[in-house]
């Protein structure tokens, strides 16, 4: 490569001695068009053949369909605005959505809303994919730079957005580097729906294997399991103790790098989905004194911001007091915890409408459960557990393309 040259550090081999690429100015290739809402009052607008989308809707890379559709008589009326399919969709206008700049592709003809642009090509300069891709490579530039914040609702302002200065190569190298995120995308997505249709699986057997609320016996089970469940209280199936934390928390004595015995915090129990198999921040031997550590798996309960989660420490573990500790368990341990994540929307009944709920150890230890014999909980225990094998490696999969993806967004523009 002529050091003169913008080009980009990993390039097609095609176009490894092709000239430099172009600077230009968005707002010269594409214009963006909004939609609008139809009247809600109007009935002869609505529930028609044609997918309306609003801003909440642009997530995924592709979409063929919203929450509402909408009638042709509402066209008709330029009540709203209808989109090609292939024309990207950017939120211009919203909560946190704005924030994250997702860039979706609809796969038919929809209708938009007011929150919504469509990214117009002026002309055949610019390959469509290719752009999508500049963009997002560009997405911390145009959240630092183009994103108004307000109180609630954030915004792009559009006069500096259609502004923005975006280097081009010749068409066919755009259409290879469109084409080769494309297929990338296609990717993500394909994992994505493979990873959500998993979850919604688990969900439904969650709702069917275990028995609703007052119940003795659930709608699916097991061939060979007859007998009804039995009812007890959980402080009657553990001791149920609460964890402990060294105070100040931020006084750097309570911590040491070196230590074999590490600090579960609320942040590992989301990052890691209640099974923590690593911990990053480490209990000095003046910490573990004011907290208690286990040193084998342990079923645990988030009592603080993630509100019910269960947790198994999978590691040595010094219990934040955000958590419950089931001891001695008289259950199976993994049943237990596919029944609390089954249970846990109910905790809810113990917090005020639109306030945190509130839970502390007297509550869960009066909290009723039906449990069956424990060979029957080992099975419900194993099918479950594959179950979230199989979420976890497709989520591993998902992680994967995305971070390899943002790697070759980094390398392949200028």
């Amino acid at each position: 490569m002529k050091e003169n040259k913008l080009v980009p550090k990993r390039r097609f081999t095609e176009f490894q001695n092709a000239d430099g690429w172009e600077q230009r100015i968005l707002g010269q290739d594409i214009t963006l068009r909004g939609g609008a809402t139809p009247s809600k009052v109007n009935p002869k607008y609505w529930n028609g053949p044609i997918s309306w989308l609003s801003s909440q809707e642009i997530k995924n890379r592709y979409i063929s369909k919203g929450t509402h559709t909408i009638t042709n008589k509402a066209v008709e009326d330029n009540t709203t605005r209808i989109v090609k399919a292939g024309t990207p969709l950017i939120v211009s206008r919203s909560g946190i959505l704005v924030r994250l700049f997702p860039i979706s592709i609809p796969t038919v003809d929809v209708a938009i809303n007011q929150d919504i642009k469509a990214l117009i090509f002026d002309n055949n300069i610019i390959s469509r994919s290719f752009l999508v891709a500049q963009l997002q490579k560009n997405t911390t530039f145009i959240l630092e730079s183009i994103v108004k914040t307000g109180t609630t609702v954030q915004s792009i302002n559009i006069p500096d957005f259609i502004k923005l200065q975006l280097f081009y190569p010749e068409k066919k190298e755009q259409q290879k580097i469109g084409n080769f995120f494309k297929h990338l995308d296609q990717m993500i997505s394909l994992e994505q729906r493979k990873l959500e249709k998993t979850k919604a699986l688990k969900s439904a057997y969650l709702a069917e294997m275990f028995p609703a609320e007052g119940e003795r016996v659930p709608k699916r089970r097991f061939a060979g399991f007859k007998d009804e469940w039995q009812e007890w209280k959980l402080g009657d199936l553990a001791e149920i103790v609460r964890g402990a934390s060294p105070r100040p928390i931020q006084d750097p004595k309570w911590f040491d790098m070196n230590s074999n015995i590490g600090w579960l915090r609320i942040s590992d129990v989301t990052e890691q989905n209640g099974r923590i198999n690593y911990l990053k921040q480490r209990l000095s031997i003046l910490g573990q004194g004011k907290t208690r550590v286990l040193n084998k798996p342990h079923l645990l309960l988030s009592i603080a911001a993630t509100v019910g989660k269960p947790v198994v420490n999978y590691v040595e573990t010094g219990v934040h007091d955000g958590f419950l500790i089931f001891m001695n368990p008289k259950f199976d341990r993994e049943f237990m915890f596919q029944w609390l994540e089954m249970f846990r929307p109910m905790w809810n009944k113990y917090g005020q409408p639109g306030s945190q709920v509130n839970l502390n150890s007297d509550i869960v230890k009066r909290q009723m459960i039906a449990i069956p014999s424990i060979e029957e909980q080992e099975m419900i225990s194993e099918f479950f557990k594959k179950l979230d094998d199989s979420i976890t490696n497709q989520q591993k999969q998902l992680d994967k393309l995305k971070a390899m993806k943002q790697a070759y967004l980094q390398e392949m523009f200028v």
